[in-house]
Parts: structure tokens; sequence; C-alpha cells
């Protein structure tokens, strides 16, 4: 069930209690952004709902934010691999996620990432390996394949996996090495791939969860990162660095390009990411 044959549905279960509903479709990169700012700009507007994947919600949130931040959001996934949606526990059945809407009272707050001062992103920025993969796979073979589209984007990407010299400041503490991945974090789920497990992460405690993966250099120790990917045990710290913090500072490489929330963003030898605590209002109904 795509999000255009099931729109009319939407809305009228929006209507069906009461809602007064303004129905906007974008074209293109940015749209959303200008959307969600021109709602929180005008009066009259009580909630913006998005329906679509993981970066058009990254444009409703910046628009949001940059609006004022007053407005929550309802969160319908329509994309291929929904990380926020998953975390969150928000069915991927559209209908169901629209009811689920409808049923809350009042909005969950949740935690934010603020990218070198200048762009949020709701659950991850990320760097290195697979990072690529959410924006370079083309967006009719994600409609067609889904999540697999995701993972086969990966596959192809191993080939040309290298390491990137990478120094972190968090904490007080230094973490630098040869890694090749990172994620600074607020989900549970990592391009849908990687699990962190709900039991280890909070969304609105103010932090964020750190994962530097390190180059592999022996066979014994690619082994060890994948078990621990696969497990989700982070604890080896001859394959990882994984810890929590409010805000890091990275010196990256020449050409080390990030994603956020699955967009490009691209390379900057310093980058400052600080946790936005409870920087959004998520309007939805939890599962029991």
């Amino acid at each position: 069930m795509t999000m255009r044959s099931s729109l009319f549905d939407i809305i009228q279960i929006f209507c069906e209690n009461n809602w007064l509903v303004t129905t906007q479709i974008t074209s293109g990169r940015g749209d959303a952004t200008v959307m969600a700012m021109e709602a929180e700009t005008e009066k009259g507007y009580n909630l913006i709902v998005c329906c679509g994947g993981d970066g058009t919600l990254n444009e409703v949130v910046n628009g949001i934010v940059q609006g004022g931040g007053t407005l929550p959001v309802g969160y319908i996934p329509a994309g291929s691999t929904n990380d926020f949606a998953d975390s969150m526990g928000i069915s991927t059945d559209l209908i169901q996620a629209a009811y689920s809407i409808t049923k809350c009272r009042s909005p969950i707050k949740l935690d934010l990432g603020l990218f070198n001062n200048s762009r949020v992103f709701t659950y991850i920025a990320s760097f290195g390996a697979f990072t690529a993969t959410s924006y370079t796979v083309p967006q009719n073979m994600k409609n067609a394949m889904g999540h697999f589209a995701y993972v086969l984007g990966g596959i192809m990407d191993v080939t040309t996996i290298k390491p990137y010299h990478v120094s972190a400041q968090a904490n007080g503490e230094t973490y630098e090495g040869d890694y090749i991945f990172g994620a600074v974090s607020n989900s549970s789920s990592v391009g849908g791939i990687i699990k962190l497990g709900n039991e280890a992460v909070s969304l609105n405690d103010g932090k964020f969860e750190v994962l530097l993966v390190k180059n592999p250099s022996t066979p014994t120790e690619l082994h060890k990162v994948f078990w621990g990917l696969f497990n989700a045990d982070f604890s080896d710290s001859k394959a990882f660095d994984f810890f929590r913090t409010d805000k890091i500072k990275f010196d990256m490489p020449d050409g080390m390009d990030w994603s956020l929330d699955g967009e490009y963003e691209p390379w900057k030898n310093v980058v400052e990411i600080e946790n936005i605590h409870s920087g959004i209002k998520l309007w939805y109904k939890p599962k029991k």
C-alpha cells in the first residue's frame, strides 16, 4: 500500500475525528522544510503530519525548528527503511499509523541533534562505510525493493570500505584512530541493519549513543566487528568505541561526507554535534 493510494483514506480518518485537514504534496528536496516552517509561522495549525521516509521527516523537523519549534509532529512512515518508526514503535501500516495519531492526547518529547549549529537531525548522523547507501541508492530502487535496496547497496559498498583517521572529543576524553564507520544516534536502529537495542537507548535523556567501528586488521578482528554488530554488543574495545554524550567534536579528513537521517551532508574538517534535549514533540500513541 503506497502513500498516494492511501491518501484519501488517511485524510478521511482525520476528518472523522473532527480535524480540519490541509494537504500539501512535496515535489522536490527542501519542500517539506519550507511547508513546515510556513505552518509554524502561520496561525491556525495545531499539528503537522509527515507522511514519507526518514529524509522527509528530517526536512519537516528542520522546518518546525526554524519556524520556532512549537508545533508537534505526527509521523506516518512511508519510506524504505523507517529507522525512526522502528525505534518509536510506530506502525509501518499507513492506516494504523494514522489511527495512532488520532488516538494521541498529549505529545511525547524527544531529543534532536544539532549538526554544526546549522541543521538538526531526528535520529542519526553517520559517516564511513554504508553511509552513502542511504542517499546514493536510486529512489526508484528504494520504492521497488524497500529495505532490501539498502542491504544490496551496502553489499556493493563493501568493496570500497576503507578506514579514515578520525579524532573525536567528548566527555573530556579523546577517541582517536582509524575507523570504518561512525554514528552519533538517538535511535535503536541504524540503517535498518545495526540494532542498538531498545533497552540500551533512551530517546529523551539528553544523550547520544556514539558508535565508532575500528578498522579490523586481521580476520579475527573482522569477526569481532561482525559479531558485535550482529549482537548489538559493543563492549570489545579492540573493535569499537561506544559511549554516551550530550555533545561531541570531530576532526575529520578531507572528503569525509556525512549522512543526516539518510540525507547527504557534505564533508567538513571540523564537525560539532550537540544534543537538543526535548527538541521536538512527537504526536502519537505508543503501543502498549
